[in-house]
């Protein structure tokens, strides 16, 4: 008897044991849900829709991605009138009224894209975005298939895109067994920072950058457009082209056209535009050189007995710093360069940025170079009249040059800049400013090379440069690359100006490579300084 009992009572034991252990594991892993799933009541989510962290123009355009219609969120039990609401999605969707009148009559929330943006009771609609870009795609960069950012700001950013700066839509409600919503529980929609305009914000303008690109398509140019604010050195358009589909990067990895190269940022041999920095370097040793004369033969000979040619085979004549200068003689400046020394020239180069490297916010990195001057004294000659004319181991990149005849103006040196600013999810702006632009240039110096720069334009090699609205200030030039295409050897044409010329804001420069010593440069030049979009900005 006594020996059942215990059997009996351990039993019982072991029983109130196993529902305190059945009680505890309820509490733990969610009593909630338990007593939701037990009364046929379900938490439902829906996810409307999310983002990458978006890239922005200095105004606030999108740069990363474009709008391609809406996503909408509809939750019939929410409509008063279900043919109400049906007829408005249908008209913004383009489906037949009746298949949307069928959804909303189940009253389960469903997700529906549409062409129009359709808002009303129980309908939520919310702009949908491809991701892609067609614009400045080597600065802005763009996303791989793993959803990695490739290059430009889309690498630099690349954690804080795909974290604290995207953005989700959520819906979330109670439901039944068969997905109709509990109105007795409620509704949650939230915009996690879907719609906010947190994001990086650059430079560039998009106005500016779209006629830019379109114009180098125009010329089909093999080349760079870059368009600087002469004082603070923020790019505001950057243009290398032929350029590429972001969509579809795999397509140029064999191209023998360079479309992933960034010619905005890739060194080339300046040419005549590197005579402003020997010019500078002058009249910063001596301003009584800016009436220094020379009689060009037609060729500069060396003392090895090399020849280098003037373009003009003829010959100028006695001719002064502001004439060669307009006409471009390349024996006057050897001759100038030899007179100051390389060692002057270089310095002035480096101080004004044409030979600087320069890392842009980490978005962007412009590697130039002077080339280390040769030990063999017998050989420096040589090298000196070749820096002189920007030939020989003298390479820049077009945002060096905008760098550098920005300063020619101003007579400080601006680092040029693409970032503008970070907003945050908070709404907080965090500015990117760099140091305030050096002084290292006279202002004796800077007001001679401007005019030096007007009267190429207006007498000199730059005339088809000549803008219709305000006057401009500039320098044309022709270097040889090295490189040939089809026999012929390809020539780096330039044309860097400011504009307006009385008072400059911008500093364009045009690169266009070719086989044929034509004056695209100097039209595109022309064309982007005559366009109401470059004008508007003026005002």
């Amino acid at each position: 008897m006594k020996f059942g009992f215990r059997i009996c009572a351990v039993y019982c034991a072991l029983l109130a044991l196993s529902l305190f252990l059945v009680f505890r594991l309820y509490t733990v892993t969610g009593g909630e849900k338990a007593s939701q799933a037990l009364s046929g009541q379900y938490l439902r989510k829906i996810e409307v829709a999310q983002r990458r962290g978006f890239i922005y123009d200095r105004s606030g355009s999108l740069l990363n991605a474009r709008q391609k219609g809406y996503i909408c969120l509809v939750s019939p039990s929410d409509c008063t009138s279900k043919k109400s609401a049906s007829a408005l999605i249908s008209s913004a969707s383009g489906r037949p009224q009746s298949e949307v009148y069928d959804r909303m009559l189940t009253d389960v929330p469903f997700l529906l894209r549409t062409s129009e943006k359709a808002a009303g009771e129980g309908i939520f609609c919310y702009p949908l975005f491809d991701g892609g870009t067609t614009l400045a795609e080597h600065t802005v960069g763009y996303v791989n298939s793993d959803g990695d950012g490739v290059v430009g700001a889309e690498k630099r950013f690349d954690a804080l895109l795909s974290d604290s700066l995207s953005g989700t839509v959520t819906f979330r409600y109670c439901a039944d067994a068969v997905g109709r919503p509990m109105k007795s529980k409620g509704s949650c929609l939230s915009d996690d920072g879907y719609t906010e305009g947190s994001g990086i914000y650059l430079t560039l303008d998009k106005n500016l950058q779209i006629l830019c690109e379109t114009i180098a398509e125009e010329y089909s140019l093999d080349g760079a457009i870059c368009i600087t604010d002469t004082h603070s050195g923020e790019i505001l358009a950057s243009v290398s082209s032929p350029d590429f589909d972001s969509e579809s990067v795999a397509q140029y990895l064999s191209s023998s056209k360079g479309e992933l190269v960034n010619r905005c940022t890739s060194s080339y041999t300046p040419g005549s535009v590197f005579k402003t920095v020997v010019a500078a370097a002058a009249l910063e040793k001596d301003l009584s050189l800016y009436g220094r004369e020379y009689n060009c033969e037609g060729c500069y000979e060396l003392e090895n007995g090399d020849k280098i040619p003037c373009h003009s085979t003829r010959g100028h004549g006695s001719i002064t710093m502001n004439e060669a200068y307009a006409l471009s003689c390349n024996p006057y400046f050897i001759s100038l360069a030899e007179h100051l020394g390389h060692e002057a020239v270089t310095e002035a180069s480096e101080k004004m940025g044409m030979t600087a490297d320069f890392d842009v916010d980490g978005v962007l990195y412009a590697d130039a170079s002077l080339g280390n001057p040769p030990t063999d004294p017998s050989l420096t000659d040589g090298y000196t009249a070749n820096l002189a004319i920007g030939q020989g181991r003298t390479l820049v990149t077009p945002i060096n040059v905008c760098t550098a005849f920005s300063c020619a103006v101003t007579g400080k040196l601006a680092a040029p800049r693409v970032l503008s600013k970070i907003r945050d999810g908070e709404g907080a702006e965090h500015s990117f400013y760099s140091d305030n632009p050096t002084t290292v240039l006279k202002k004796s110096t800077t007001e001679l090379l401007c005019e030096m720069m007007r009267t190429c334009v207006e007498e000199g090699l730059g005339k088809s440069a000549r803008t219709s609205r305000f006057g401009t200030m500039g320098k044309t030039a022709t270097a040889q690359s090295g490189q040939r295409l089809d026999g012929k050897e390809i020539l780096n044409l330039w044309f860097c100006g400011v504009y307006p010329g009385d008072e400059p804001e911008f500093t364009v420069c045009v690169l266009s490579r070719s086989t044929e010593n034509n004056g695209r440069a100097k039209e595109i030049f022309r064309r982007i300084c005559n366009s109401d979009v470059l004008n508007d900005i003026i005002g």
